[in-house]
């Protein structure tokens, strides 16, 4: 028999299920988080998410060096851009 999290390592699955769990929570914290994401073109940035999960706020601009870390690496994107690094891996016991 099928865990819930062998379930939810299918990305439609995961993301489905945010949207019945929380209706709108995502687009409402993407909506919320923005304005704090005001990256100027004239500096490199380097940002780090913990828990990205599949990868919704990911930050995908030439000036910013991208990490997501999560525990399952089934949710990462297939082809990231060029700048963005998925890394499995718990947030309490961070190896770099």
């Amino acid at each position: 028999m099928a865990s819930v999290y062998s379930i939810l390592e299918n990305k439609r699955v995961y993301n489905l299920s945010q949207a019945i769990l929380a209706p709108n929570g995502t687009r409402n914290l993407k909506k919320r988080l923005t304005p704090h994401f005001n990256f100027k073109d004239d500096r490199e940035y380097d940002v780090l998410e913990l828990g990205c999960g599949t990868g919704f706020f990911s930050v995908n601009r030439s000036n910013v060096h991208y990490t997501g870390i999560d525990v399952n690496e089934k949710y990462f994107p297939a082809t990231p851009a060029s700048r963005m690094i998925y890394r499995s891996m718990n947030a309490t016991r961070l190896d770099f």
